[in-house]
């Protein structure tokens, strides 16, 4: 089932993903995931699905997972059919919601780190591996920022997850894992449905395998 919120994320719609057209999902690692969304609408089998008025956020399920990646919606086209295009919403609210003005974490983990950077926000730290102590600033910068800073020192991967029970949002995480590669040997994940068959593809260094 897709989630539809609107601007204070209250849930508006729910759309299954069988009536989508097409689906289409796009993550990399530290950036925010794409969405792509084909609705019908009145296509020639009748089908008329329209986003309502007022929607903002779109929350999609991960493959083989409980959580929700939640996006915030940049456009919309409207022809025969309907296409939406999203981000990951948790860069942006977390870039933008508050701002940390004088923390000095001083021969601290990466998850006391998270901690502090995530202060203040509406994300909690769920997972995190263990790690050395070493000691950092986050002077004037926004959680995102912050948080940022901490994966490139500890050489950590970051996830955003969203959780979603009797039809609200009930929990948003920070999930931190040990980076696996280089930038020059980045991981990308694929998945959607235009036959509601869903892929995964890793990208190393722009060489796609299925």
């Amino acid at each position: 089932m897709i989630y539809v919120f609107d601007k204070d994320q209250n849930l508006i719609q729910m759309i299954r993903e069988s009536d989508c057209l097409s689906l289409h999902v796009v993550e990399e690692i530290n950036a925010p995931a794409q969405l792509t969304m084909e609705l019908p609408y009145g296509t020639d089998n009748g089908t008329n699905l329209q986003l309502k008025l007022g929607a903002t956020y779109v929350c999609v399920l991960r493959p083989n997972d409980t959580t929700y990646l939640m996006f915030r919606i940049n456009n919309t086209t409207e022809e025969t059919t309907g296409t939406i295009t999203a981000s990951e919403s948790a860069y942006d609210e977390l870039t933008y919601s508050t701002w940390i003005i004088d923390k000095r974490p001083t021969n601290v983990s990466a998850s006391g780190m998270l901690n502090t950077a995530l202060l203040n926000t509406s994300y909690s730290l769920r997972k995190c591996p263990s790690t050395g102590n070493l000691s950092t600033s986050f002077y004037y910068i926004s959680p995102y920022e912050a948080i940022k800073n901490v994966a490139d020192l500890f050489g950590l991967e970051i996830r955003f997850n969203i959780v979603i029970n009797d039809n609200t949002i009930t929990a948003k995480y920070l999930d931190a894992y040990v980076k696996q590669g280089n930038s020059a040997n980045m991981k990308r994940f694929e998945y959607g449905s235009s036959a509601l068959e869903i892929k995964r593809e890793q990208d190393f260094s722009s060489i796609i395998t299925g």
